[in-house]
């Protein structure tokens, strides 16, 4: 009788470097998967190490407990100093957690800084603190010459404190989204300015500011603003955007709109109280198709669609 033998080889960590990192970017955002794969070997340990996407969400690894908290930030020190020890580049950042002490938010800035020099392309960061009296979140002064980041989302956190006075160098940007910052009059105007290939802004809640100015810019495609209050002229000379959606909510008055520049314009969505003269800031887009008003002092939503 022929004896059975079972092959024991090992087929999956014979793969290319390029195919197993694809196999775990399906589990990028599963934190203690990713740890249980890297003890299985030297070769697994090299093969997590060498992988550019790193999530960190602080509500899939703790119950909130200080200690699991100090944890969940010392792992982040240690996954990204393993990649930094690498030498390929950085690629995706995404943070999602709390914070109860400045130590851990100052050891996150020194990891945001060590990712931003190995070339990082895509940056999300959800942090806020557990503590009322602890300050939010700063990002570093390296954030304004980050020349290889291609998108940056920001959320509830504040921007570089040296941003008004170096200058802005985010040459590849082509995402910017900024979610309940506090930003200064002028401070969007001068960082879009650093931002020659910027197609999309988004911006959602944020505050401080009573004007949206955008100066000349010839890549910039969409625009989103969902805007809480204070919001009082947006002004955009951008002769290729070609979609904006403005949402106002209902106690503040229309925002004088300045975007006579703006041709190649789409769709406007608006909702809020009515422009002034909606007719005639209209005819300036001769190809527009897709008009949205959701006018609140009307109580009703009207929608059309233009046909040239």
């Amino acid at each position: 009788m022929e004896e059975k033998t079972i092959d024991t080889t090992d087929w999956i960590s014979m793969l290319p470097n390029f195919i197993i990192h694809q196999i775990l970017s399906y589990l990028c955002r599963d934190t203690k998967s990713l740890i249980r794969i890297s003890v299985l070997s030297k070769q697994w340990f090299a093969l997590t190490a060498s992988f550019p996407l790193l999530y960190f969400n602080l509500g899939a690894w703790s119950n909130f407990f200080s200690q699991e908290i100090d944890t969940f930030y010392r792992y982040v020190e240690y996954a990204v100093s393993r990649l930094c020890n690498q030498d390929i580049s950085a690629h995706t950042l995404d943070m999602y957690a709390e914070y109860l002490h400045l130590e851990q938010i100052e050891l996150f800035g020194r990891c945001l800084e060590s990712l931003i020099k190995k070339g990082l392309q895509v940056l999300v960061i959800r942090i806020v603190s557990l503590d009322t009296n602890l300050p939010i979140y700063h990002l570093p002064n390296t954030l304004l010459s980050a020349s290889f980041l291609i998108s940056l989302t920001l959320h509830k956190c504040e921007l570089p404190l040296s941003l008004m006075d170096d200058d802005v160098k985010l040459k590849s940007l082509r995402l910017l989204s900024l979610i309940q910052l506090p930003i200064e009059e002028g401070v969007i105007e001068y960082m879009i300015k650093g931002c020659p290939l910027l197609e999309e802004i988004y911006l959602r809640f944020c505050y401080g500011f009573s004007a949206f100015c955008v100066n000349k810019h010839h890549n910039l495609q969409k625009v989103t603003i969902y805007s809480n209050v204070g919001l009082q002229r947006i002004d955009v000379d951008a002769p290729n955007l070609s979609y904006v959606f403005f949402l106002k909510n209902n106690t503040d008055k229309a925002p004088s709109m300045f975007m006579a520049s703006c041709k190649k314009l789409k769709t406007f969505c608006y909702g809020g109280f009515p422009l002034t003269r909606p007719s005639d800031f209209l005819s300036n887009f001769k190809f527009i198709n897709d008009v949205f008003l959701n006018l609140y002092l009307l109580s009703t939503t009207l929608t059309c669609r233009i046909i040239p």
